[in-house]
Order: structure tokens, then C-alpha cells, then sequence
């Protein structure tokens, strides 16, 4: 009973570190996307075969979703698919005790699975609603069903080995290195009916695959590798920079989910320390565990091969060593160095008496410095949200996301306005250019609304959005300017950092000063309402509605032509339509081209208005915009407004 409270109080310590950042969690776009899908799955009414496309460019399978799924059977909190996540992580901490108390004793099992639980980035990672936060599990499946096949010579276990290993490449693709090491592991023993059991085990774990295969088959999902695309511009390059961030942790204020960068700089700075004394030890304990290989017998010698094996993994990661987030490729490499490290420690405590357990003390103040530096991150994200500091991440819309208190406390408001008939809907009032951010506001709050609708004003084109209704806006302050024209009839209804949440009456839409007689309507049911008159400070405003909403429908420009009276160009601007996908029955927009220049004195005779589209919106960039005949004539059909007066 005593020896396992050793384990109770590993598990207690991972448990206490990893529960403390369920407020400041990261929950992004894939996050939402998971959590929405999971959500749709449990209430029956709608079954995934595939999932939205990885960065190596191919439909991911869906795994994950069936896995997350099973919280919301439970409840209706996205905390239990957080604790769901957490408790899968802390299993694989069990799975580690269990596995290294079986075949290299307590002291082994005490020191690798504590040195597991403090990993600064295995911590992190494991609330994050992900792929690769599902790995370890399976990679400690992995791991026990590879150890009872070859190391106790019971073949019947490559099933569970085999099984894991597949579940784990469905889940991400760096899984695929733990089907390598089963390959070499074959090949060199080759055990009985090995082949057998391999095939029985893979079987089981490709049934969750079926309907991706079939998503293929029907076209519905890609498969296209591109693995450049996460190794970045530069391509496929080495560097062992990512790897050892990973294990010591060198860099872990820089790349934290949040808080102020420069303030836990300062105070992380024993990490930087501490990075070479662990980096130091993994490599002496890495050749160690080869060492120990070559002399071992028939039972020790599977396991210390796969342990090299193992460790060695993430250098087929060196490739792709391009951002922060890769860091979760390395997470099917745990916990094969802590385990290496601990049978190292074990040698030297055994062999040089004092000088062990100084090593062994040294070992336990560094698990505690990381364990300090978690701490001090989720003490620092806390305070920087209680005091709404603007210099934190959680103030970022670009590549981090709003805690995930603020955005629940933003939901609850608007979900409370939207179910008592307050507001209509909710809009959210950014630039959309900004990477992902233009969809992973969008998605977090489609699901924290549950069914209400919610879509995106780009606030960097000068669109200006009448929705029929009573709409709720919401801004964030830091990352965008707010024009006075569409913000005049808001009330603020809440501000949680530097996020304001505004209902707008929806009755004082501006009327055009020009109103078109005819109203041009074009093909995808785009029509003109008016014009106000051409400013001689270079800008013009056109009042149009939208067509029927079409989320499928390519990118749309207006052009704008300053023609004389010869049909000579003066001046032209173009804007990307209001993204169809947005568009709403009883929408009111106000567009304003502005030319960049004076326009006092230009001998404008017409205004030209037109539109044309294009399927690729980036490639067009790169092959230019096809945007008119053979004769300069617009593409799309075009009006021509003739103006009394140049410009007013």
C-alpha cells in the first residue's frame, strides 16, 4: 500500500498543475470546431467522416471527434471537455508508472513518472481541445502492448500495440513514427505470428477510419500531402532548435498561451539555466540506454531498443521545426527520455552512492523549477486578465485567443439578449486579415451560442453594416478602429478587456442622397439602392442590399472608374464585397471607396460601378485579376453614373 502512494501523489501533483489553467485555456478556432462537431455527434444529428484539412493539406480523420464526443453525454460545459482531455493526459501518466514499475522497479517508475508529469510543455498541452493532446494515451498503450510482445514474449499483444499505433496516426500524423519502431521491432525479433496479430490489431483500429475512406471515395474529404506547408517558407530544412525546446523548456515565456511576454521573461529566466543541465542529461542518458542495449539479454533487450528508438523520434520532426504550435509533434516522443533518464539516475545512485543522490537531488530542483514555471505563467495569465493589461496576449486577436472566461462571460451576455428577444444575432467586428482570426472568433462563439447566429464585419474595409433587427456588435478596441458612421446608435451592453459588446438599433439606417431609379440587380441578386456624392476629398459612398446568402460563393470586388468625358480612366478603386457568406434578407450596406487623393480639379464626367469575381483569391494575387475584355470593358455588367458636378 505504500508503494502506491507514490504514484497517488504523482498523479495528485500533475493533476493540481494541469487543473489551475482551466480559466485561461486555449480555445481557438480548431478548438471550437472540435467541441461544435463533438457537441452536433452526442445530440444525433450529425455523424462526421471527416474533419477540417491539416497543415500537411489533407482532410484529418475523425478520431478525435469520436473520442470527444463522450463528455457531452454528461454535460453541457465545454470544462468537461476540458477535464475530459486533462484526465485522458493524467491516464498516461498512470500508464507510464505502470509500465516502467513492471520492468525496470519503483525507484525507476518513481523518478521517470514524476519527471513526465513536470514537463512544462506535456502540462500545457494537455488541456488544449486538439489531435495531439489525445496522443499519449495511446502512445503508453503503444508502449505496454510492445513491452509485453517482446520483452515477455507474449505475441498475442502486438494486437493492442499495432491497434494503438494506427489509433495514434489517426489522431496526428506524427504517429506514424510509432509504426515505424514496430516495423524495426518485427523485423529484428520476429515473433511468432507476429504478422497475424499485426494484421488483427490494425484492423480493429482502422474502423474508425471507414468513413473517412469512404469521405474519399465520395470526394467529400482531400488527401494531397504537402508537408512544406509546416515547414514553412523556407522549406524543409534541419533544426534541432524546436526539439530542444521541447525538453528543456528553454523558451516557454516566449511561446506561453498567455500573459505579459516581457514581464515572464524576466521572471523565467532560471529556465534558461536549467535548459543545458537538462539537455546534458537526456543526451547522457540517451547513450546510456544504447549502451545498455548492446550488453543486455533476451528480455532487456527489446526494451532498450525500443526506448532508443523511441527517444530518437522526434529528429524525424527537425524537418518541420517552423513554429511554437509544432511543439505537439513531439508529444508521442514522451515519456521516452524521462524514462531513459530515470534508469540512468538509477545506475549512478547504485554505483557512486553520494554523488547519485546529489544527482538525484539536482533532478528533483529541476522538476520543481518547471514545475515553478507553470505556476508562475498561470499566476501571471491570471493577474494580467483581473487587471485587463494590455500589453498580455489576451488582448491579441492575431495569433492567440481571448481567455477562455471572457469569452464564455461574452457568450453568456449574448445568449441572454438573443433567447429573450433582445438581439437578432451577433456580429463580430474585426480585420479579417489578421491569419486565423477571421474565423476563430466566429466559430468559438457559434458553438458557446449554440445555434444563434453569428457573423463577421471585416472593420478594415470600409463597409458599413445595417442589419434589419436589433444586432449585437462586438469590437475588440486593440485590434481594429471603429468608424463613427456605424457606431453612432450603439449602446455598450458590456466590455470584458479590451472587448466591447454593443446592441445597435437597427432603425436609423442612413438613406442614400442619390437613389437609383431602376436598381440594378446583378446575377447573384447583389442590387444598387443609391449613391451619396462624390467628395472631393477623394471618397464616394454606394448604398446596396445583398443577394440570398451563399457561403460557397467566391470573392467579390467592386471597381469603381472616375471616367472623363472622353471615357478616359482618371482614377479607380476596388474593395472586396461584403463576404456573401455573411449576407443576410434585409441587410442595408454602406460602402465607401476612397481614392487616396484630392480630387479637386479632375475633369470627372461619369461614375463607373461594377463588379467581377474570381474562384482563388490568393493565386489571382500571384496571376493578376482577369477583370476585363479584350476592349477594357468590365467583365461583369457595369453602370455608368453621370455626374452634374465633378465632386462636392
Amino acid at each position: 500500500m505504500k508503494e502506491w502512494l507514490v504514484p497517488v501523489g504523482i498523479l495528485l501533483i500533475s493533476f493540481f498543475f494541469r487543473v489551475i489553467q482551466l480559466d485561461t485555456a486555449f480555445f481557438g478556432p480548431e478548438q471550437a470546431w472540435i467541441a461544435q462537431t463533438s457537441l452536433q455527434l452526442a445530440e444525433l444529428q450529425h455523424f462526421p467522416t471527416h474533419m477540417y484539412p491539416s497543415s500537411a493539406n489533407y482532410s484529418q480523420l475523425p478520431l478525435t471527434v469520436y473520442l470527444t464526443f463522450i463528455p457531452w453525454l454528461l454535460s453541457d460545459s465545454v470544462f468537461a471537455l476540458l477535464n475530459h482531455y486533462l484526465l485522458l493526459n493524467l491516464l498516461a501518466v498512470g500508464l507510464c508508472w505502470w509500465f516502467v514499475r513492471r520492468y525496470w522497479g519503483l525507484y525507476v517508475a518513481a523518478v521517470a513518472t514524476f519527471v513526465y508529469a513536470c514537463m512544462p510543455w506535456a502540462i500545457f498541452l494537455s488541456l488544449r481541445i486538439w489531435p495531439n493532446t489525445l496522443l499519449p494515451p495511446f502512445v503508453m498503450l503503444w508502449a505496454t502492448g510492445c513491452g509485453l510482445a517482446f520483452a515477455e514474449r507474449k505475441p498475442g499483444w502486438l494486437k493492442l500495440a499495432w491497434a494503438a499505433a494506427w489509433l495514434a496516426l489517426q489522431l496526428h500524423i506524427s504517429g506514424i513514427l510509432l509504426l515505424v519502431v514496430l516495423f524495426i521491432l518485427m523485423w529484428v525479433y520476429r515473433p511468432p505470428q507476429g504478422w497475424r496479430h499485426a494484421l488483427i490489431g490494425s484492423l480493429l483500429a482502422l474502423l474508425p477510419a471507414l468513413p473517412w475512406f469512404y469521405a474519399q471515395f465520395t470526394g467529400a474529404a482531400e488527401f494531397g500531402l504537402h508537408f512544406a506547408t509546416s515547414a514553412g517558407r523556407h522549406g524543409l530544412q534541419i533544426s534541432f532548435e524546436q526539439v530542444i525546446q521541447f525538453l528543456t523548456a528553454r523558451d516557454l515565456a516566449a511561446n506561453s498561451l498567455s500573459g505579459s511576454r516581457e514581464v515572464l521573461a524576466s521572471r523565467l529566466d532560471f529556465l534558461q539555466i536549467a535548459g543545458p543541465i537538462w539537455l546534458i542529461l537526456y543526451l547522457a542518458s540517451l547513450i546510456f540506454v544504447l549502451w545498455r542495449f548492446r550488453w543486455a539479454g533476451d528480455r532487456q533487450g527489446p526494451l532498450y531498443l525500443l526506448l532508443f528508438l523511441w527517444s530518437v523520434m522526434s529528429l524525424g520532426f527537425t524537418f518541420f521545426a517552423r513554429a511554437h504550435y509544432t511543439l505537439a509533434y513531439y508529444l508521442p516522443v514522451l515519456p521516452a527520455p524521462c524514462i531513459a533518464l530515470a534508469i540512468l539516475m538509477k545506475r549512478l545512485a547504485g554505483t557512486l552512492s553520494r554523488q547519485g543522490l546529489a544527482l538525484s537531488a539536482v533532478l528533483l530542483v529541476l522538476c520543481i523549477l518547471n514545475l515553478n514555471a507553470v505556476w508562475i505563467i498561470d499566476q501571471q495569465s491570471n493577474e494580467d486578465i483581473r487587471r485587463e493589461d494590455p500589453g498580455s496576449h489576451a488582448w491579441s486577436t492575431g495569433d492567440y485567443t481571448p481567455p477562455l472566461i471572457w469569452q464564455l462571460e461574452i457568450a453568456r451576455e449574448s445568449r441572454r439578449m438573443l433567447d429573450a428577444g433582445d438581439a437578432s444575432e451577433l456580429i463580430l467586428v474585426f480585420h479579417v486579415d489578421k491569419g486565423e482570426s477571421s474565423e476563430y472568433l466566429r466559430w468559438s462563439f457559434e458553438h458557446h451560442l449554440r445555434g444563434h447566429r453569428v457573423r463577421v464585419l471585416d472593420s478594415k474595409q470600409a463597409h458599413l453594416l445595417y442589419p434589419q433587427g436589433t444586432p449585437l456588435f462586438l469590437w475588440n478596441e486593440k485590434e481594429s478602429d471603429l468608424r463613427e458612421e456605424l457606431r453612432g446608435d450603439w449602446q455598450l451592453q458590456l466590455k470584458v478587456g479590451p472587448f466591447h459588446l454593443f446592441r445597435s438599433d437597427s432603425e436609423g439606417r442612413p438613406a442614400p442622397e442619390n437613389v437609383f431609379g431602376d436598381r440594378p440587380v446583378y446575377e447573384n441578386g447583389l442590387q444598387l439602392v443609391g449613391h451619396d456624392a462624390l467628395k472631393c476629398e477623394g471618397n464616394w459612398k454606394l448604398h446596396w442590399t445583398p443577394g440570398p446568402a451563399d457561403a460557397g460563393s467566391g470573392p467579390m470586388h467592386f471597381f469603381v472608374h472616375l471616367l472623363d468625358g472622353s471615357s478616359e480612366k482618371l482614377a479607380q478603386r476596388d474593395l472586396r464585397v461584403f463576404d456573401p457568406g455573411d449576407w443576410r434578407e434585409g441587410d442595408r450596406i454602406v460602402t465607401i471607396f476612397d481614392f487616396g487623393r484630392n480630387l479637386q480639379g479632375l475633369p470627372i464626367a461619369t461614375l463607373r460601378v461594377g463588379l467581377y469575381y474570381f474562384s482563388d483569391e490568393t493565386n489571382s494575387y500571384l496571376r493578376g485579376i482577369d477583370a476585363f475584355d479584350g476592349q477594357g470593358r468590365p467583365r461583369q455588367y457595369a453602370i455608368d453614373i453621370p455626374l452634374e458636378r465633378p465632386c462636392v
